[in-house]
């Protein structure tokens, strides 16, 4: 918004394009509606998964430099 940018534009064309995703889908309306939800994934779960995630990478011995530097 700050660059000029109406959000119900964004959801549209993002939507409408190959960088759309199920969560955009699911929370894009809400941010254009200016509706923010309390958060549904609690960080404990978040860590969690995280760990499932990374053992399972390293035990393939597979490189995964975005996941790593996302955790």
């Amino acid at each position: 918004m700050k660059a000029g940018l109406h959000p119900a534009m964004i959801l549209k064309v993002v939507g409408d394009g190959a960088g759309i995703s199920r969560m955009f889908e699911v929370r894009g309306p809400l941010m254009v509606a200016d509706e923010y939800e309390l958060a549904i994934m609690k960080v404990d779960v978040w860590q969690k998964d995280m760990k499932i995630i990374g053992e399972f990478a390293r035990e393939l011995q597979v490189a995964t430099p975005l996941f790593a530097a996302a955790a």
